[in-house]
């Protein structure tokens, strides 16, 4: 009887803090989640503790509590790690990348999305691989690495290929367009944005094909004597 309502006291944390979270009151969200986490963890639940751990770090990043958004992650890797859940360690090694590019370490970001790919790679998930490695090439786009932000881009275009989303694919092809944009290539720019333009078509998503059409004629402009294209698309952790 006391386990039973250990779960009804938990259940109705978890409706008060989805109600404050719903209307926006992040600080009470936080506050409920953590009293239904502690519980979970009397009971010896780590799954549904792991589940509401991760509601707690998204509000935590949210709120830019970073290094508390950090510290919550690592806790719910250490479960991952205990239950040898290899899916979701490289999922909360990919947020953990995520937010030290918040918090502007961007190696220790590098080494978690590396990690993760690695995991992704042991679980066979194509796509964790590859949004692993498009992540690290942002990073490297963003500390103005280009030439390894184009690597890392090209490394995994053939899975977006082969995993078959158009607007996945489209979105990679932005980013590698992009990249020789900022290293001047126009050229060759225009070749990987004029790539993309039928995949967003495809999709249907017309914001990302507009986008697209506008860096091409930005790129011609600039051809001609203009400015080179400021717009990119690619995933961005």
């Amino acid at each position: 009887m006391e386990n039973e309502e250990l779960e009804r006291k938990t259940r109705q944390l978890e409706e008060i803090g989805y109600d404050a979270l719903r209307k926006g009151a992040y600080e009470d969200a936080e506050k409920s989640f953590t009293q239904a986490i502690a519980i979970y963890a009397g009971l010896g639940d780590g799954e549904k503790k792991a589940s509401l751990l991760q509601v707690v770090s998204t509000i935590q990043f949210i709120t830019e509590k970073m290094d508390e958004a950090l510290r919550t992650q690592t806790e719910i890797l250490s479960i991952y790690e205990q239950s040898r859940n290899v899916l979701y360690q490289a999922r909360a090694l990919n947020n953990i990348g995520l937010i030290n590019v918040g918090r502007k370490r961007h190696q220790d970001a590098l080494d978690s999305f590396r990690k993760a790919s690695d995991l992704f790679q042991d679980a066979n998930d194509k796509l964790g691989i590859a949004e692993q490695w498009t992540n690290i090439g942002s990073v490297y786009r963003d500390t103005e690495r280009h030439q390894d932000a184009l690597d890392s881009y090209l490394k995994v275009l053939p899975l977006y290929y082969e995993i078959g989303d158009p607007e996945k694919t489209g979105d990679q092809l932005t980013n590698i367009g992009y990249i020789h944009s900022m290293k001047g290539d126009l050229k060759e720019a225009l070749k990987w944005y004029g790539d993309a333009l039928p995949l967003y078509e495809q999709s249907g998503n017309q914001e990302k094909a507009e986008i697209t059409r506008k860096n091409i004629l930005t790129a011609e402009a600039a051809l001609g004597g203009g400015s080179a294209p400021r717009n990119s698309i690619g995933s961005e952790p």
